[in-house]
């Protein structure tokens, strides 16, 4: 399962290496996605080689969708 981080905080939280468990374990619950689109990108992503910023472009053929959770 990936974790969603949403603020600086969390992220601090999530690399602390002293972190609780219990802290850690409280980001892993469930999180308001209704921020989150997904959109098809190109199969370029699939090469470690490929490392650019156009690696996040949507495909414009296809229209993004809301996540669902």
């Amino acid at each position: 399962m990936p974790v969603l981080l949403f603020d600086a905080p969390e992220f601090d939280t999530w690399l602390d290496p002293q972190a609780s468990p219990a802290a850690l374990d409280a980001l892993l619950g469930t999180r308001d996605t209704t921020s989150l689109i997904a959109y098809p990108v190109s199969p370029r992503v699939n090469k470690v080689a490929n490392d650019d910023l156009s690696l996040l472009d949507p495909i414009v053929d296809e229209a993004p969708s809301k996540v669902v959770s």
